[in-house]
């Protein structure tokens, strides 16, 4: 149930989470903040291609979530404390809730946009609501 996650929390998943990889690849990163990794080495843990490995990294470290080292590696290293809490807390609601998160990471933003939508729609009775 999606309703379980903080609004700030699906907040955080819906303005930085694209998808499952990403998820799993910011977490992998988070839980040991010395760790660096690469495109490539990215692409073959999360079997995705090196480009789109590349892009998880350099939307995140874009985002403020990591650091870019020499060499092309990135490391956990978020822009504010507070991101690094809502991490962990991610991470433990992933592992205990996996379901809901997936749900949000693929229908979050698209709520806001139907509820956008949805004020534009033209109704038959032609009262507002």
């Amino acid at each position: 149930m999606p309703e379980s996650v903080s609004p700030e929390l699906r907040r955080f998943i819906n303005e930085h989470v694209g998808s499952i990889a990403q998820l799993e690849l910011l977490l992998l990163l988070a839980g040991d903040p010395a760790k660096t990794i690469d495109a490539e080495e990215a692409s073959r843990i999360f079997y995705v291609t090196v480009d789109a490995a590349r892009a998880f990294l350099e939307t995140m470290a874009a985002d403020g979530l990591l650091a870019a080292e020499p060499g092309g590696k990135y490391r956990f290293a978020p822009r504010h404390a507070e991101w690094a809490r809502l991490v962990e807390t991610l991470g433990q609601t992933y592992r205990e809730r996996r379901p809901t998160v997936i749900e949000i990471i693929y229908t979050g933003p698209t709520d806001a946009l139907q509820s956008f939508a949805d004020a534009f729609r033209i109704r038959k009775d032609g009262k507002d609501k």
